[in-house]
């Protein structure tokens, strides 16, 4: 997923994604379903950026955000890397957090019963408490990280913070 680059380091991510997500369709039952984020999706350059600062708990994060559109209309997933140590990554990014937002009803078509509103799949982030992604996907500054096994990661595993994801 190409971006701009600017004269400061930037993350650039090169992975097969597919994203496990789970709705409640106009039947009141949960549907599992799989999305493929297919390597021509576009990122969003507006959205996407190489110094931003993101607030966690009040606490200023300097994070790099991928935002990439999906082939589906209006809907994308967003990673958000930092260097931070207070997500334990050491002179490395890591990835701290994935969000997607689902457009069902733009996409009826395509999923069983979809509901009637768009979905946000979001990652809590608590920095007492790192989500395991951060521990997982990361990448020395001025190196990268190579993994050709799948790995499967919970975006969402509480459903009183939103909807089910990994």
């Amino acid at each position: 997923f190409p971006t701009r680059f600017p004269p400061y380091p930037c993350i650039v991510l090169n992975a097969q994604i597919d994203l496990y997500l789970t709705y409640t369709d106009s039947t009141g039952t949960e549907i599992d379903t799989v999305i493929h984020v297919l390597p021509t999706s576009p990122v969003d350059e507006d959205q996407s950026s190489c110094g931003t600062v993101v607030f966690i708990q009040n606490q200023a994060i300097s994070s790099q955000i991928l935002h990439i559109n999906l082939d589906h209309v209006r809907w994308n997933v967003r990673f958000a890397f930092t260097t931070d140590s207070r997500l334990n990554a050491v002179d490395e990014f890591a990835l701290y957090q994935v969000n997607v937002t689902a457009n069902y009803p733009a996409t009826k078509a395509l999923f069983t019963n979809a509901p009637d509103s768009v979905y946000h799949y979001f990652q809590p982030v608590d920095l007492k408490n790192v989500p395991a992604v951060a521990d997982s996907i990361y990448a020395h500054l001025n190196k990268s990280l190579s993994c050709t096994a799948a790995q499967k990661f919970i975006i969402n595993s509480d459903p009183k913070k939103g909807p089910l994801a990994s």
